[in-house]
């Protein structure tokens, strides 16, 4: 029910972030440098709308509770009586240290099968990154109210600029098609107004139609600095419904 909900925020989150995209937030000029290189610069940049990040927000909520509900049935397997109050969570830790302190009160209840079938899933920062982000993440946007979504730059297009400029350079050639090919970029920082995003070489000539992409992307220091949102959110989707497949045949 949790997982199917969480998935059902992605289609509202691919729509929001569609009109962000529509509605072109970002704005490229082209300056020249002391070396008169043409430099390709973020002349307006638009913050994504708080909807965005709340939409993400819920849907990672949702994959988190999904793993507390398997760790509350794992549980309730194995005991008889009074049903368990709050203790009950599936322990995901910022170590294998504090995993192991506190997967004890966390899981108290289970059987021992149970505890090695969630040791080996290694949930924790270092074992299963993921399970340990969308943890992190969802506390986050639990005591904040907010998990942050910035712009980042992505990709241009080189090769479509090559070949435009392989078109201008040997106008006989009037058959050359046009190759687009995105060189992605990684660990780029947030985007700002000012950033420059590419520089060409000295005294060459302004290419109009250069491509530039950006993504949205979650962007907690220390956390998650620019990781891709939907890529993300997918991510733990797959995590989450690996955990309850593997965990299913124990309830």
């Amino acid at each position: 029910m949790k997982i199917a909900r969480a998935r059902a925020r992605f289609g509202e989150l691919e729509t929001e972030c569609q009109a962000f995209f529509d509605g072109e937030p970002y704005g490229i000029e082209v300056k020249r440098d002391q070396e008169d290189r043409p430099v390709y610069f973020v002349q307006r940049a638009q913050d994504p709308p708080p909807l965005i990040a709340a939409i993400a927000g819920d849907a990672i909520q949702n994959l988190r509770s999904a793993l507390d509900h398997v760790a509350y049935e794992l549980v309730m397997t194995n005991v008889s009586g009074a049903r368990p109050l709050g203790h009950v969570y599936f322990p995901i830790a910022e170590s294998k240290a504090k995993y192991d302190a506190k997967k004890a009160k966390q899981l108290k209840g289970v059987s021992p099968a149970v505890i090695d079938a969630i040791d080996s899933l290694r949930p924790y920062k270092g074992g299963d990154d993921v399970l340990w982000l969308l943890h992190s993440l969802n506390n986050i946007d639990k005591h904040r109210l907010l998990v942050t979504v910035g712009s980042f730059y992505r990709s241009v297009d080189l090769g479509g600029h090559i070949t435009r400029k392989m078109a201008k350079q040997f106008p006989h050639l009037t058959e050359m098609p046009e190759l687009s090919a995105f060189f992605r970029l990684e660990g780029a920082p947030p985007l700002r107004v000012g950033d420059d995003l590419l520089s060409l070489e000295p005294g060459g000539d302004v290419d109009p139609h250069m491509q530039f992409r950006f993504h949205l992307a979650f962007h907690e220091v220390g956390i998650c600095e620019g990781e891709p949102l939907m890529d993300t959110l997918i991510n733990m989707v797959d995590a989450v419904e690996g955990v309850v497949a593997r965990l299913d045949s124990l309830t």
